[in-house]
């Protein structure tokens, strides 16, 4: 599902008014693998890929995997609200996924450009994300050795995969800007 809801079964009635509890559609930010509400709720229910998460109902939530994560909260007057579907792209640390491709990257720390190299990488896909796990860069590498220079971006830490359809490198990078 993709949007946000708001249900409330609470409604007090007084002879001359009636008052419906609209709770508040929660908002999920995202710090490294951990994404959380900023909301104090009665109730958290974490969903994924629009299933319910069994027993995650903590106001955050570590990711372990990349899919569509939404958050359903319930106030003390029992209503609930969802909010929007936020996809997250789990990147796990700096190992390798599923092999070792024997992929170098040099220099680190660079000034946002490097080489990569390794046998047999012409066809694979290079992937840069931050340390929130956002893919900010991406390419198809057509040679064993290649000069990345065009990605723009800011000093910081990032993870650079290359895969090769069935295996998976992850490197850890730093950029700095003198």
């Amino acid at each position: 599902m993709i949007g946000s809801f708001a249900m409330c079964s609470s409604v007090a009635q007084t002879p001359a008014s009636v008052t419906v509890d609209t709770p508040t559609v929660p908002t999920v930010t995202q710090s490294g693998n951990v994404i959380s509400s900023v909301l104090p709720e009665a109730g958290y229910q974490w969903i994924l890929n629009g299933n319910m998460l069994s027993g995650d109902t903590a106001q955050s939530y570590t990711i372990s995997q990349t899919g569509s994560y939404a958050l359903e909260t319930r106030d003390i007057h029992g209503c609930y609200a969802r909010s929007i579907d936020y996809t997250f792209t789990y990147v796990d640390g700096i190992i390798s996924v599923s092999g070792d491709l024997g992929v170098k990257i040099y220099p680190i720390p660079n000034q946002g450009s490097f080489v990569v190299e390794a046998a047999n990488l012409s066809g694979a896909d290079l992937s840069i994300y931050d340390i929130y796990g956002q893919k900010l860069y991406g390419q198809k590498l057509n040679a064993d050795k290649t000069q990345i220079s065009g990605a723009n971006l800011a000093a910081a830490i990032y993870f650079v995969t290359v895969s090769d359809g069935s295996r998976t490198q992850t490197i850890k990078m730093q950029i700095v800007k003198e």
